[in-house]
């Protein structure tokens, strides 16, 4: 897929990929390609940061495959660490859901607490918390079987929130996540926090992820910057979908990968290759000339 180079206003000195979608492919797999590029970036003196939704444990082995130095925005921008020598750094930045914001939206959505999950900074079992072992396996069979160290299990759900989680996230079809969205909106509880919607529409699969309401990837990666002596003009971003978008708007360059949906477009934005086609290195290319 041809594209024509652009001319940018600054150098790039940090590039930020999400990861599901983006940098990996649709089995979840790092292509030698995109592992290559982000080598070949790294080699040149510029930052890269993996972004995702994730938590920070299933983003850490991605991480260590591409063997470069890293840092590591997670659950859409509630921790940043770092990944140096291929062991994690010290918490650079953290902004969790306040447990009674979390009690609350629990107790606003009952119908929805099986498709729930409650995620907290924690060591393999507690830390991801679900409410039953039925019901994580009518929603969640694939996703729990990768995950099945982390998990225990609570009843009611309410009751696990003995600390401050990362966040909620609600799993299920896109009709049933949308209808959760619209009355979580609709109470009191939802005034309190942030959703951001995952959509994959090829799968019928909706997720609603629910974070301290200051949390997004565009804050985290603004923060990162700023860290690292970085501006926004000198930040070039990789997404594919409706959670990118406050980092793309962020970033002085914002590249949507060719699987993004239509409706993310904006003016000024660019597309890359699908991220079965290895849309990271052509961006790569086509952007930093690596």
């Amino acid at each position: 897929m041809p594209f024509a180079t652009p001319q940018l206003l600054r150098p790039i000195r940090l590039l930020a990929t999400d990861v599901d979608g983006t940098l990996l492919d649709h089995q979840h797999l790092l292509s030698p390609a995109n592992r290559a590029a982000l080598r070949r970036v790294a080699a040149a003196g510029i930052e890269i940061a993996l972004v995702t939704g994730r938590r920070h444990r299933y983003v850490l082995p991605i991480a260590r495959e591409l063997d470069v130095d890293v840092h590591l925005v997670t659950s859409n921008g509630a921790l940043i660490r770092s990944l140096r020598d291929g062991r994690p750094g010290p918490v650079l930045f953290r902004n969790f859901l306040p447990k009674a914001d979390a009690r609350a939206v629990l107790l606003a959505l009952p119908e929805y607490r099986g498709q729930a999950v409650v995620t907290f900074d924690r060591e393999n079992a507690g830390e991801l918390v679900l409410e039953s072992p039925n019901e994580a396996q009518r929603h969640f069979s694939g996703w729990l079987e990768n995950n099945r160290a982390a998990v225990t299990y609570r009843a009611p759900l309410q009751d696990c929130l003995d600390s401050d989680p990362v966040q909620l996230m609600f799993g299920g079809t896109i009709a049933q996540i949308e209808l959760a969205a619209a009355r979580l909106g609709a109470a009191p509880a939802g005034a309190a926090v942030r959703m951001l919607r995952t959509m994959y529409p090829k799968r019928d699969l909706g997720i609603l992820d629910v974070l301290q309401r200051d949390v997004n990837k565009g804050a985290a990666v603004a923060v990162l910057a700023r860290s690292l002596g970085i501006a926004a003009g000198e930040v070039l971003a990789l997404g594919d979908n409706f959670n990118d978008l406050e980092m793309l708007e962020y970033a002085g360059t914002a590249v949507l990968m060719g699987n993004a949906h239509p409706e993310m477009d904006r003016p000024g934005w660019h597309r890359t290759a699908d991220h079965n086609q290895d849309g990271v290195a052509a961006a790569v290319s086509t952007f930093l000339g690596l």
